[in-house]
């Protein structure tokens, strides 16, 4: 097991609760669910300010996506490779 996935099942293990039971389990439950409460708070905002229904689309991308996505009350389409994918197409369209 690499030490990213070390840290990966850690904070995973550490977002099962919202109230922790030591320091560190209480940072990595903070990050996690915070930036959950963030990222929906967002998405509500955005929705109301540019009058968007529930059906607009919203993508996550990056490596804790997926862990961030189980978090969230905002249903989410996950696309780590989002950025790759962008490079790709703009090199596609100028060769």
């Amino acid at each position: 097991v690499s030490p990213e996935e070390e840290r990966r099942l850690a904070m995973r293990l550490a977002a099962r609760s919202v109230v922790a039971k030591n320091t560190v389990e209480a940072l990595q439950s903070g990050a996690i669910h915070g930036f959950a409460a963030l990222v929906d708070g967002l998405v509500t905002r955005i929705r109301a300010e540019q009058s968007l229904d529930d059906t607009t689309a919203v993508v996550l991308t990056g490596a804790l996506a997926p862990l961030l996505a189980e978090e969230l009350s905002t249903p989410v389409r996950n696309e780590p490779l989002l950025t790759l994918h962008g490079l790709y197409r703009a090199f596609a369209r100028n060769n």
